[in-house]
């Protein structure tokens, strides 16, 4: 078995502070898209330019307070974007959530 120097140690350890802020956001990622509810409006709004939440929600089957939180978790990671005309909200798919579900399938 071989020990490593302190040098070594000391750059394992520096090199591995660089990529922990990208190994953090990777975790959160795949957290996000751990709930195949989320993973299913994804699936959704790839079908379609763009739905409201009434829409999932009628597709799913759950609420709307349900559907629009995830939407929001969803929005927090870049992989939709929310869109506004007056009262009426609807989301699209971002490039980042069709890469997504590009890996899935």
């Amino acid at each position: 078995m071989i020990m490593l120097t302190k040098e070594k140690i000391d750059e394992l350890a520096k090199k591995l502070r660089e990529i922990a802020r990208r190994m953090e956001k990777s975790a959160q990622t795949h957290n996000i898209l751990a709930d195949p509810t989320r993973l299913k409006i994804l699936y959704l709004l790839s079908r379609r330019k763009e739905l409201c939440p009434s829409d999932i929600s009628g597709v799913l089957g759950i609420s709307i307070s349900a559907v629009s939180h995830q939407l929001r978790l969803l929005s927090n990671f870049e992989l939709v974007s929310r869109l506004k005309t007056g009262k009426m909200v609807c989301y699209r798919i971002n490039p980042k959530g069709r890469k997504v579900l590009d890996y899935i399938k």
